[in-house]
C-alpha cells in the first residue's frame, strides 16, 4: 500500500482528534515522533515558542546538523497506528517519493537523456548563443507512435509540440533573440 503523505490534506480530519508530528532529519536520515504542538497560535516550528520540537532538534543542532535540515509533518495519530500507513509514511519520508515516477514512465530518467542530448546538440554547434535550428522541424521530440496510432485508427497527435530546444542549457538566450526577431519582446 502507498500512502502519500499529500493524502492528508485530503482526508477527513477532524480538528479536536489527537495529532502527532514526525520531524526528519535530512542530515542523519533519522525519523522521530514528536508530539503535537500546543503552543500559542503561529508558532509551530519557532525555536521560541515550540520547545518540545527544540528538544528534539537541539541534540542534533549540537552536532553536525542545521535547523534547515529539519522537515515535520503533522497529521493525525490514527494513520500512525496503522503499521503499513505508518511504513508507507516512514519509506516515503526516507526514501523521498517517487515523484512522476509513480507511474512507472521513467520521466527523470528521459528528461536527462533529453538534457543530455540538448548538450550534445549546443556542443556540436559550437555553443553559439544564436541557434539558427531553435524549434525547428527537425528538433521536434516525438514519441515515435505515428504507425501505431495511425494502424489503432487514432488520429495524429495533436497536443503541445516538445523540442530538443526546450532543454538547452542555454534556451532563455537563444528564446529572447527569437522573440526579439518576432517582435514579442
Amino acid at each position: 500500500m502507498t500512502y502519500d503523505l499529500n493524502d492528508f490534506k485530503k482526508a477527513k480530519i477532524d480538528p479536536n482528534e489527537p495529532h502527532m508530528r514526525v520531524l526528519k532529519c535530512a542530515k542523519c536520515k533519522t525519523i522521530e515522533e514528536v508530539p503535537d504542538y500546543e503552543g500559542p497560535e503561529g508558532g509551530e516550528g519557532s525555536a521560541e515558542y515550540d520547545h518540545i520540537l527544540k528538544f528534539f532538534t537541539d541534540d542534533h543542532v549540537r552536532g553536525k546538523c542545521k535547523r534547515d535540515d529539519f522537515t515535520t509533518v503533522r497529521f493525525p495519530t490514527r494513520f500512525w497506528m496503522i503499521p503499513k500507513v505508518k511504513e508507507a509514511i516512514e519509506a516515503q519520508l526516507k526514501d523521498g517519493s517517487q515523484g512522476l515516477d509513480v507511474f512507472g514512465t521513467d520521466f527523470y530518467a528521459t528528461k536527462n537523456n533529453h538534457s543530455a542530448d540538448a548538450m550534445t546538440c549546443w556542443l556540436q554547434h559550437r555553443q553559439t548563443k544564436d541557434c539558427g535550428e531553435y524549434k525547428s522541424e527537425k528538433k521536434v521530440l516525438s514519441a515515435g507512435t505515428e504507425r501505431e496510432r495511425k494502424l489503432e485508427g487514432l488520429s495524429a497527435y495533436t497536443g503541445k509540440k516538445v523540442y530538443l530546444c526546450d532543454y538547452c542549457p542555454v534556451k532563455s538566450i537563444v528564446q529572447g533573440k527569437h522573440y526579439k526577431k518576432q517582435g514579442l519582446l
